[in-house]
């Protein structure tokens, strides 16, 4: 027997038949007993019944859930389709239970919850599974990393790691130099990890890799693998969010901005703190000795309203001062050309979260990104509200932080944005 729990105004619960028509007008929720009652749902049961709906089927079969929990007359239903009365119970009739294998209406209310709750169990499975995965990837990359071999052996243990990723075979050998600064930024406390970027252009329309993340799109936290928009209640303010796809349409930022190069990067996979009334710090990371001698010599400023910001802190820098003083000092350090050195792109930083790193998009502090705007404002991400979460593959994420994206003036010193680097190399040839 299928069971339905049912809320009262007491908020109490029990067990009832679903053939009980006296429920209709409550609301209910399907309780995982994996079962479905032959006696609501007929032995022509369809599994994939929704599937083969028309939109419009859909949006008639949308009306009546919502309208028949509610005790609403077919009358209603028909006028809010804009059809007839008669129409709407010939479609029923001979399109929506057929496909659905039901054989009235009360059955196709039960059978969309049943099925909608199942749909929505799969999806949080699926996007489970590729965190899972994102995180295994981020483990075999650290094991090559520490794994005591030649360059040629690790360069080719990197090639079949990004082969495994990105389910392509025609991977570019990383580049000597790349092997040569990632040892040497190890052995200086940097905590570089090499990543492939294929060419790849993303659009709207997209289906992100990984965890499937979107950078924030016109349909606030709204993905296209979502089974419904997030409810309007937890959207924010549309006029301080930035619509990072329209931002590109609108030559805002670069047209290339969500467009992947196709090259081998190093980027910091420090992990990001919390936020703690700007005391929050970067954990494992390198620079920290510089930055406090750059806030010491007034190199890094320190405006009162934040004086609160630890001097070695990534936290509290403009991004006028990273690209003047933190980059120039990175690249000496590891002895690269100033001009490979800079933050990653919202792009990069999402996919590769995606990817590798998941709980980047788990914190409610913001990063720079290198993306620049035509009125000399810089993009900031990573930023995942606590009570305002997106909703992906069904599941509202915690790693949501992923696709959120703000514009923010490039001179700010902010105790909540922090930075981490990224340094690009040559395309080399396949492997």
């Amino acid at each position: 027997m299928l069971g339905i729990k049912l809320n009262t105004v007491n908020d109490h619960s029990r067990r009832i038949n679903v053939a009980d028509k006296t429920i209709i007008g409550i609301t209910v929720s399907l309780v995982d007993d994996g079962k479905i009652d032959q006696a609501l749902l007929t032995e022509g049961f369809q599994p994939n019944g929704l599937s083969r709906l028309t939109d419009f089927q859909r949006k008639t079969l949308d009306l009546i859930s919502k309208r028949e929990m509610w005790g609403a007359t077919d009358k209603e239903v028909a006028v809010e389709l804009g059809i007839t009365e008669s129409t709407l119970w010939g479609r029923l009739q001979q399109d929506i239970y057929p496909k659905l294998g039901v054989r009235n209406k009360f059955q196709a209310v039960m059978y969309k919850l049943y099925m909608s709750d199942n749909a929505r169990k799969d999806h949080k499975n699926e996007f489970n599974s590729r965190v899972a995965q994102a995180k295994r990837n981020r483990q075999l990359i650290h094991n090559a990393i520490s794994f005591p071999e030649s360059r040629a052996q690790k360069s080719q243990r990197f090639v079949e790691i990004a082969r495994q990723m990105w389910g392509i075979e025609n991977i570019p050998i990383p580049p000597e130099e790349l092997l040569e600064v990632l040892e040497k930024s190890r052995l200086i406390g940097f905590n570089y990890e090499p990543v492939y970027l294929p060419p790849i252009a993303f659009f709207p329309t997209s289906v992100f890799p990984g965890l499937g993340i979107a950078p924030q799109t016109s349909d606030l936290y709204k993905h296209r693998h979502a089974t419904k928009p997030l409810d309007v209640l937890l959207k924010k303010d549309p006029v301080v969010e930035v619509q990072y796809w329209e931002l590109i349409r609108e030559g805002k930022i670069s047209p290339d901005a969500a467009t992947l190069d196709g090259e081998w990067v190093l980027i910091e996979g420090i992990e990001r703190p919390k936020y703690d009334n700007g005391k929050q710090r970067y954990s494992k990371y390198r620079l920290a000795e510089d930055i406090g001698k750059w806030r010491r010599t007034g190199k890094i400023q320190i405006p009162e309203w934040n004086n609160g910001v630890p001097s070695e802190s990534r936290f509290g820098i403009s991004m006028d001062e990273i690209e003047s003083v933190v980059i120039p000092r990175v690249a000496s350090r590891l002895g690269v050309d100033v001009g490979q050195v800079r933050l990653p792109r919202a792009i990069e930083f999402n996919v590769i979260g995606n990817m590798i790193h998941p709980e980047w998009g788990a914190v409610d502090t913001w990063e720079w990104f290198s993306d620049k705007c035509d009125d000399g404002c810089q993009l900031i991400g990573g930023y995942r509200d606590f009570e305002h979460m997106g909703v992906f593959f069904g599941v509202v994420s915690k790693y949501a932080g992923l696709g959120e994206l703000e514009v923010n003036e490039a001179y700010s010193r902010d105790d909540n944005i922090g930075f981490r680097t990224i340094i690009n190399f040559p395309q080399q040839k396949a492997a």
